[in-house]
């Protein structure tokens, strides 16, 4: 009986209809009316789609190679967890085994591709769709910069600031790497475990998918209305030599990083230098820290001993975003609300 229960509810063609109507027709609407603000459309913000699209495939990795690594990790994953809870149980091996290996199945295969397709695409889609806008919000918010505002904040909150306080420590390589690396990694996460719940939770990763398209769209607005460069991009390097007042000058004067902070600042630097000196101007909330908190909500929803297993990347990749000076420190908080915020609005929609 309850397995019908669980049938039903998943094909109720009303629940198909919302989550197709806030993937695809919310933020495409609210996409196509910044490009035509704009005034330029879309074609003249390909850098941007191009920069936007690597915080889920960097390193010009294709998407293609992204999936099969995707369903690769996904049912490695489910394998394991399937051994875990077979261990002890008193089956004769043979039956065992095939309760494992049956997991891995052609047919199981062919149902995560497809629900991957059906429910995580289509985020990924109004993602795409939204990073043509991206540039559009980018070139607007150039000329009403409020990175004063949000780092007298990020003073008023802490008493110094985060992104020179943090970066002025050396840490040991292997803390700095596992936290460039989290950084980095944690988009690629948010992919990786969509496939998982492709193949896993059907139920679950509409909602996932619905949240990760909420996200985007409540945070669109915040964007918006309070533009601000990255600290690398407005302080550290000044990219557009505004003026910078005197007491956060001499904080910059000591600012002494250890040398694999410089690569990475100069990695970043690298990797905007195809934005024909736009940069971008979406950093409160962080997208980032945002997509972390969804991943550790729906990953503890499918299972806890899954979201724990996560919850380091997604804490080193929260504190990269200041320790690296891509975000302030007011930008961890409000991301994080965004996400919950987005987590409750699809389970509402879609319950």
């Amino acid at each position: 009986m309850r397995g019908e229960e669980v049938k039903k509810k998943d094909s109720n063609p009303g629940t198909s209809r919302w989550f197709y109507f806030i993937n695809y027709g919310v933020l495409a609407v609210v996409s196509a009316m910044f490009i035509v603000l704009d005034g330029r459309g879309a074609l003249a913000k390909e850098n941007f789609v191009g920069f936007y699209l690597n915080f889920l495939f960097f390193s010009g990795r294709t998407v293609v190679i992204w999936i099969a690594i995707a369903a690769s990790v996904g049912m490695l994953a489910i394998l394991i967890i399937s051994f875990v809870e077979h261990a002890f149980s008193s089956s004769e091996p043979a039956i065992f085994l095939r309760k494992i290996f049956s997991k891995a199945g052609l047919g199981f295969v062919i149902r995560g591709i497809k629900n991957f397709f059906l429910f995580a695409c289509p985020a990924l889609a109004s993602y795409l769709v939204l990073s043509l806008a991206l540039g559009a919000i980018n070139t607007s918010g150039a000329l009403r910069l409020k990175d004063g505002l949000i780092l007298s904040w990020d003073a008023a909150i802490t008493g110094t600031y985060p992104f020179i306080a943090l970066g002025n420590i050396h840490y040991p390589a292997w803390i700095f790497s596992s936290v460039t690396w989290s950084f980095d990694a944690l988009p690629m996460a948010v992919t990786i475990f969509a496939f998982y719940l492709s193949l896993k939770n059907i139920r679950l990763v509409r909602e996932y998918s619905t949240a990760f398209s909420l996200a985007l769209f409540i945070m669109l607005p915040v964007w918006f209305l309070f533009p601000a460069l990255s600290p690398q991009d407005r302080y550290i390097d000044n990219v557009y030599k505004l003026p910078i007042p005197q007491e956060i000058q001499a904080r910059l004067a000591s600012f002494n990083p250890q040398k694999e902070l410089t690569d990475f600042f100069l990695s970043m630097r690298d990797s905007k230098k195809n934005l024909n000196g736009v940069m971008p101007t979406t950093t409160m909330p962080s997208a980032h820290v945002a997509w972390g908190a969804l991943l550790f909500i729906y990953a503890l929803r499918d299972r806890k001993l899954l979201g724990w297993i996560l919850f380091p990347i997604v804490a080193l990749s929260t504190l990269g975003t200041i320790v690296l000076a891509q975000h302030y420190f007011v930008d961890m908080p409000t991301g994080i609300l965004f996400g919950l915020a987005a987590a409750a609005l699809a389970k509402f929609s879609l319950s």
